[in-house]
Formats: structure tokens, C-alpha cells, sequence
């Protein structure tokens, strides 16, 4: 959820400007798109997955009782405000949050956001499957982009 903390951060407050780059871990950008791929996966009945007809039923009900905004959750609506050096790191293998969601926001901004895929890592996991490349990227990217 961090990044989806920064995202609501970059779209309404005024110090945004003073934000010299961005540093994600698998972030979490569109939580529709993260509930549909989660509930894709759990099975109902057997071999049966939740369809996409329950997931959008249950999305429906958490809007009107819970006032569920779903629109306001994805910051994918809205690429403009990743408008600073980004370096994302998404393991491939994550179940939580899909890794699709870093490759449109890399695909969206190629102007400022460098995605850095981690095979066999899942969610969160890149620093645990190679620290001292991660750390490398980090210092690299930080010394390319932020001043001192």
C-alpha cells in the first residue's frame, strides 16, 4: 500500500514539487486490477476459480456499503504524476501484486520510470533474491538523481 500512499501524496499536495525520485517495491497502483488478479487465482469449488462476474459482484457491495472509491485506488488513471525518476523493482513470481501493474506504469512513463524485474522473487522478495544487485541499483539510481 505504500505506493499507493506516495501516488495520493503526488496528486494532492503542494510540496510535490520538492520530490527528486521515486523508489518502489512492487507497488500496489490500481487495487481493482490487485483484487480481480488475487481472486482470480482462489478456488470456489475444485478446479473452479472465483469468476470475474462474483469478484466484480463483491467489488459492487464493498462501493455501496463501504463507500469504496475504485476509481480514486488507481493511480494507473493518471500517469502524469510519476513525472520524476522512478526505479521500481517487481518480483516475477509475486501473487500479491501483479507484476503487470509495474510494467504499465513503465510502459506509461518510459520517460521516467525504470522497472527492474526479479525472477523467481515473489512479493516484496527482490532484496531477498539478490541484495547486492538491489543495493547496487538503489545507489546507482540515487547518485544519478539526486543531488547532494
Amino acid at each position: 500500500m505504500g505506493a499507493g500512499v506516495i501516488a495520493a501524496f503526488l496528486q494532492r499536495s503542494e510540496v510535490t514539487p520538492y520530490v527528486e525520485a521515486l523508489l518502489f517495491d512492487a507497488p500496489m497502483l490500481d487495487l481493482s486490477a490487485t483484487v480481480d488478479d488475487n481472486a482470480a487465482r482462489e478456488p470456489l469449488v475444485g478446479p473452479i476459480n472465483v469468476p470475474p462476474t462474483l469478484t466484480w459482484t463483491a467489488k459492487k457491495i464493498a462501493q455501496l456499503r463501504y463507500d469504496v472509491d475504485w476509481e480514486a485506488l488507481d493511480y494507473m488513471d493518471d500517469p502524469s504524476i510519476f513525472d520524476v525518476p522512478t526505479l521500481a523493482f517487481h518480483g516475477e513470481e509475486d501473487l500479491t501484486i501483479p507484476i503487470a501493474t509495474s510494467e504499465q506504469l513503465a510502459e506509461l512513463r518510459p520517460d521516467t520510470v525504470e522497472l527492474v524485474r526479479c525472477p523467481e522473487a515473489d512479493h516484496i522478495e527482490c532484496w531477498n533474491v539478490d541484495p547486492q544487485g538491489m543495493q547496487e541499483r538503489i545507489v546507482a539510481f540515487l547518485d544519478r538523481h539526486v543531488g547532494s
